[in-house]
């Protein structure tokens, strides 16, 4: 599996130039594709990793079986390779709605 992931992987990291950057949270997939890419990029090199998160002081309950705030386990990971840049993007009162009509008007089409 790990030679089939850093294969995949390395795939997505050739680029001209320019940082490289991920989506991590507390799951296996996207923990395993920032780790790889992590590894797999030349030295001096660095991933930034986007972790979302809930507003800062957000005390509302998560849905049943989810996890209400992925950004320390997603930290976790981070933390575990020094070339990653994490940052965890919380919203600063603006409603998820009014962020997906902003998407769809930018990019023409439904979330």
């Amino acid at each position: 599996f790990r030679a089939e992931l850093d294969r995949a992987t390395a795939a997505r990291l050739r680029r001209t130039g320019g940082p490289v950057g991920a989506h991590l949270s507390a799951g296996l997939d996207s923990s395993s594709v920032a780790a790889a890419a992590a590894r797999l990029l030349p030295p001096r090199e660095s991933l930034i990793a986007f972790t979302s998160a809930p507003r800062a002081g957000f005390t509302g309950a998560a849905l049943a079986g989810r996890i209400g705030d992925e950004s320390a386990l997603a930290a976790k990971v981070a933390a575990m390779h020094p070339n990653i840049r994490h940052i965890v993007v919380r919203p600063e009162g603006v409603s998820p709605l009014d962020l997906l009509g902003r998407h769809t008007a930018v990019f023409q089409e439904p979330s």
